[in-house]
């Protein structure tokens, strides 16, 4: 039989002392356990520089929502405008090319803001005995500067709104090569050579995107002392109307 060796206590002892400082050292050089980039959380610089960028897009939308609405807005007023504009314009063309100076029905006598113009009404009867009638109406169109309004009616019609948000609108004859702010046909035992129509809009206020309808009059600026005032700016729409019938030896309109 062969003889162990026998290792004495004090070999053991330096060989558990050597193992424990090698681990030791090795130990001491590596670095602690963290968590990983992507399991890491956002610094308070991250967070205040995300706010920022959600503030500013969410301003940058909501003023272009903004500048939609009104430009929206502005062309509905344009619409609005034209439209009534054109009826205007229709119900006058109507009017004078078959009016007359005057009779049972009424004179053609206007001022700077109401006109009334009488007109011929023809009606066709049908059947066996139909007959031709003539009769006659008188259409007024006169403006409402409490609100703003140019308004329209014929005969026994309650006046109607043609043209909403006006600031001024202003009436004038053309008879005899002059311009005047009024006429009477009674008076002058003629029609007018024309009817001239001048409109000016009610102005926004400054950052508003308002229609011009349904303007109220305290907060209109159309409150006026005399109906000849008028804005120091041109007319925003003006047209002149011919009236076919008229006796006029002036010339024609200049």
């Amino acid at each position: 039989m062969g003889v162990r060796p026998v290792i004495g206590d004090g070999q053991c002892s330096e060989g558990a002392a050597r193992k424990a400082r090698d681990g030791w050292d090795k130990g001491a050089t590596q670095k602690p356990p963290g968590r990983s980039p992507a399991a890491r959380g956002f610094t308070l610089m991250e967070l205040l520089v995300a706010i920022v960028l959600v503030v500013a897009i969410g301003a940058g939308a909501f003023s272009l929502f903004w500048q939609i609405a009104a430009t929206r807005e502005r062309l509905e007023q344009q619409l609005v405008r034209r439209s009534g504009t054109e009826a205007l314009t229709r119900e006058l063309e109507r009017a004078v090319a078959v009016c007359y100076a005057g009779g049972r029905e009424g004179v053609f006598v206007g001022g700077v803001e109401k006109v009334d113009i009488p007109c011929r009404v023809v009606r066709l009867g049908f059947g066996r005995g139909a007959a031709r009638a003539m009769s006659g109406q008188v259409l007024r169109i006169e403006f409402d500067a409490a609100v703003g309004e140019v308004l329209g009616s014929c005969g026994d019609e309650s006046p109607s709104a043609m043209i909403r948000g006006v600031e001024q609108f202003r009436l004038r004859y053309y008879d005899r090569g002059n311009w005047s702010e009024s006429f009477d046909a009674a008076a002058a035992g003629r029609l007018p050579s024309a009817v001239e129509v001048s409109l000016w809009w009610l102005e926004e206020e400054e950052g508003g995107t308002g229609t011009g309808r349904d303007v109220a009059p305290e907060a209109s600026s159309i409150a006026r002392d005399t109906a000849e005032e008028a804005p120091s700016r041109p007319a925003d729409v003006q047209l002149v109307v011919a009236i076919p019938d008229s006796r006029d030896e002036g010339g024609g309109v200049e």
